[in-house]
């Protein structure tokens, strides 16, 4: 003991490293548990962080579907106000109307329901309302002459080949049409299916018909239906479905001109429109002179009863957002005029 004292008189020092030394690890593992409590604090916040985004996310989400669903909504009771003889009115309430279906907000939400439609001056128009799907090409109805010019003049190199099928895909007997396909073809395929053998329930059954590609199908989407009693609505049909009607351009360009009333502008307040399909040659030949071949054109799709001037199916394109288009929803419908929806896609 005596040693040990006289030890540390001389070396005050030699006896403390112990005890700094165990400070100084202390010191070092709270310093390192800290700095783990940190971390995990930052990642657990991160994490909640993105959780919260998430969340905001999907609320965003169900509020943007929401005002899709509300903006089908108001197409149904749109339509409901159409007249007696499923015809457009001078409101142009379903056909074009920006009060109705352009950035109607609901809340954070608002919703839109357009399209884009070629205004015949290679240019792009968009309008607010609905596609009168009677407007198209009935797939259903179509004789195979109308479908083999719609293919052909948008370019389907196997227009004649598919117009054929489709006349096989929709009848009810095994008979093959010109150079078209039954069940013979399709149940030989390598995983085989039946054709339809009555009316197609939409348009991409298409896609089904012997030779029909997704490019094609793209191409001619928009020309043709499946709804309605098979005559063209001449008030709304485009150049393209009048063209595939058998009419040449001439006359073609006669009817849009009446249609688009006298500013020349396609979906404006002076539009005029056809209030009898019977009556279509006389009111034409009053507002412009047609020639005896543009009559007979006329006359020729009246006696198919491919020309008609009803709207009574509708297609709805429906875009649903919240407010800074953070999140959006979209869906395509097809509904009657009595509200019932037929055909519903969403994305």
């Amino acid at each position: 003991m005596m040693l040990k004292q006289k030890i540390i008189m001389h070396y005050p020092g030699l006896f403390l490293f112990p005890k700094v030394h165990r400070r100084s690890s202390i010191l070092i593992i709270s310093l390192w548990l800290i700095f783990l409590l940190a971390f995990f604090t930052v990642v657990i916040a991160g994490i909640i962080r993105q959780k919260l985004i998430v969340a905001n996310r999907i609320d965003k989400g169900f509020k943007a579907y929401a005002a899709a669903l509300a903006a089908i909504e108001a197409a149904k009771a749109v339509v409901g106000q159409s007249d007696e003889g499923n015809r457009l009115t001078n409101l142009y309430r379903w056909y074009n109307d920006e009060r109705i279906f352009k950035d109607k907000h609901l809340g954070e939400a608002f919703y839109n329901v357009a399209y884009t439609t070629d205004t015949g001056a290679s240019a792009t128009k968009t309008v607010y309302g609905l596609i009168d799907e009677e407007r198209k090409i009935n797939l259903n109805k179509a004789p195979q002459e109308v479908l083999f010019r719609l293919f052909s003049q948008e370019g389907i190199v196997e227009a004649k080949q598919i117009a054929a099928c489709v006349i096989d895909w929709r009848d009810k007997d095994s008979q093959i049409t010109d150079a078209g396909a039954e069940n013979t073809y399709y149940n030989s395929l390598k995983d085989p299916y039946s054709a339809r053998n009555a009316d197609l329930k939409s348009i991409y059954e298409l896609l089904l018909v012997n030779g029909m590609t997704k490019k094609d199908f793209d191409v001619i989407k928009e020309y043709v239906t499946v709804y309605g009693g098979g005559a063209v609505n001449v008030n709304t049909a485009s150049k393209e479905v009048l063209a595939a009607l058998g009419f040449g351009p001439s006359l073609i360009a006669k009817i849009i001109e009446y249609r688009n009333g006298p500013d020349g502008e396609l979906f404006t307040a002076d539009d005029r429109m056809f209030e009898n399909a019977s009556s279509i040659p006389a009111v034409l030949q009053a507002f412009t002179k047609l020639s005896p071949d543009e009559e007979s054109q006329l006359q020729d799709a009246l006696k198919s009863n491919t020309l008609g001037i009803e709207a009574a199916y509708f297609e709805v394109k429906a875009f649903g957002s919240t407010t800074g288009k953070q999140e959006t929803a979209y869906v395509d419908c097809i509904i009657s005029k009595t509200g019932k929806v037929l055909f519903w896609h969403e994305q």
